[in-house]
């Protein structure tokens, strides 16, 4: 072979040939020839998948911040790849062109990769997307990453790529360690805070956290120690170190999340207070309070009587299974039970063990029965006997008092908030929603407490009336909303606040006489 290669390197063609062909150069008489035609498309295929172009590659030494932004998702991709064991789908990064391999990560354009989880979960991770878009001001971060589990709503993570560092001895006093400017930290509060979306017809947040990603080597050990780590957990906000090499925090906080379930991810979002006492009000509302009156002559021995035994008894009534469903016995004083020019007041309470039913003669008493000793009466065993954070005097706006039976009901909620006798028969969440709107709007009202009566479970009209000085007067049915009645005896039905106030015509503070 050697010697006729010699040979060939000889003949006038190839001795003439002292230099490379010019570039893209082909011969168009070898095209046609068999071989030659299939090595050049192999050689021009090959050469363009080589061929590498996109936003990253375009990039120049000023766009650090966006070379770093890049870098960041697709160092959390590897990562999460990792983690997962999932496979990354190079069809949502790349394009294949004409030209060669496109790049498709350029800002502005949302780019996505879904990460199927054990358990039927499944983790999202989103470059550059557009969020709240029927938000005033839409939000888009730098990376999303959306966490569904079974049952349980859709929740974000925010990774917010800042390209600066802030080591001031100021700021590292303040935070521990040294940071992102405190301005990319307030970034990570608003995005944690500004993403909203409609759920069940309400609008709700969905980040539970907001971490700003900056360049820094820093070990570990020493950046959980300080403030900015620290608060992630505690708030929801803070910061992650992240350079090629120093991946193990974002590794570990990413870890911390696909390690746990719905119920985890639900003990880190931040709750705000006042939706928090709504939700424990409504639940409040739904726990009836029986409110005991002291009985006999002699109030004072009654209730010596209950703290001794530890028990109370009230007539059985069938159609009120709330009966065996309270879980609170509060214990009205009258007058004539306090001191002299007081009026009755309810300041004690005590917490159901046990409810039974038992005929009244086998309840020993110092008394003797005033009804027929046959009578089935509910004994509840109580807890001790203890005092109310407030006591609840019966008088109402107008100094008087309101009448007590042998007992009453009301609720944990109205327990929880009233003031005088009258609130305390506010027992519903619709009661507390209107009777707070007319304080607010300064309408002039009363309360006017219905003399008691014996209702069956299914009869939700409330016991107190919202009486106004034009002899219109408005009470709580239960299903069929507020009920309206004017001075000629009409009605008409209100679902709901606002519609009591178009109703009323009190459409703005104002008031109504």
């Amino acid at each position: 072979m050697k010697s006729k290669s010699i040979r060939w390197l000889e003949l006038e063609p190839l001795r003439a040939a002292t230099a490379l062909p010019p570039p893209s150069f082909a011969s168009l008489q070898l095209l046609t020839a068999a071989g030659y035609r299939e090595a050049y498309r192999a050689c021009m295929t090959l050469s363009l998948g080589l061929r590498l172009e996109g936003g990253p590659l375009q990039l120049s030494v000023k766009d650090l911040n966006l070379l770093y932004e890049y870098w960041c998702y697709l160092a959390l991709l590897r990562i999460t790849a990792e983690e997962t064991g999932a496979q990354v789908d190079p069809r949502r990064i790349f394009a294949v062109r004409d030209r060669g391999l496109s790049v498709l990560l350029c800002r502005g354009n949302e780019s996505s990769m879904p990460f199927a989880l054990p358990d039927g979960r499944r983790l999202t991770v989103r470059y550059n997307p557009k969020m709240g878009k029927d938000a005033l001001v839409p939000q888009q971060p730098d990376l999303l990453l959306t966490m569904e589990h079974r049952d349980w709503p859709a929740v974000h993570l925010v990774l917010d790529a800042k390209y600066r560092l802030d080591d001031s001895d100021e700021y590292v006093a303040r935070y521990a360690s040294r940071g992102p400017p405190e301005d990319a930290l307030n970034a990570m509060h608003r995005y944690r805070d500004a993403i909203l979306e409609q759920m069940d017809g309400a609008t709700t947040r969905t980040v539970v956290q907001a971490a700003a990603l900056f360049p820094d080597r820093v070990e570990p050990v020493r950046f959980v120690m300080g403030r900015l780590w620290r608060a992630l957990r505690r708030i929801g906000v803070g910061a992650i170190p992240l350079l090629p090499g120093h991946e193990q925090l974002l590794r570990d906080w990413l870890r911390q999340w696909l390690n746990h379930g719905g119920w985890n991810m639900a003990d880190h979002a931040i709750d705000h207070a006042a939706i928090r006492r709504a939700s424990e009000w409504r639940r409040a509302a739904a726990e009836p309070v029986l409110i005991g009156s002291l009985r006999g002559e002699d109030p004072r021995r009654h209730l010596q009587w209950i703290r001794e035994t530890r028990q109370y008894y009230t007539p059985l009534a069938k159609n009120q299974p709330r009966l065996f469903a309270a879980a609170t016995v509060v214990f009205y004083e009258p007058s004539r039970a306090i001191e002299k020019g007081h009026a009755g007041v309810v300041r004690l309470c005590a917490n159901v063990l046990n409810a039974r039913v038992i005929r009244r003669g086998e309840i020993a008493t110092p008394w003797t029965p005033g009804r027929s000793i046959d009578e089935e009466q509910v004994l509840y065993d109580l807890s001790s006997v203890t005092e109310l954070p407030r006591a609840i005097p019966n008088w109402d706006a107008q100094g008087r008092g309101s009448r007590m039976g042998v007992r009453r009901w009301s609720s944990r909620l109205a327990l929880r908030r009233a003031r005088t006798l009258p609130e305390l028969f506010l027992e519903t969440e619709p009661e507390w929603r209107l009777y707070e709107e007319l304080l607010a709007r300064n309408v002039r009202f009363e309360l006017r407490v219905q003399r008691p009566r014996l209702r069956s479970e299914d009869d939700l009209m409330g016991r107190v009336h919202f009486v106004f000085g034009d002899l219109r007067e408005l009470r709580w049915a239960g299903a069929a909303g507020f009920v309206i009645r004017d001075r000629e005896g009409r009605e008409l039905s209100a679902g709901s606040a606002p519609a009591v106030f178009d109703a009323l015509g009190v459409l703005s503070p104002s008031t109504t006489e």
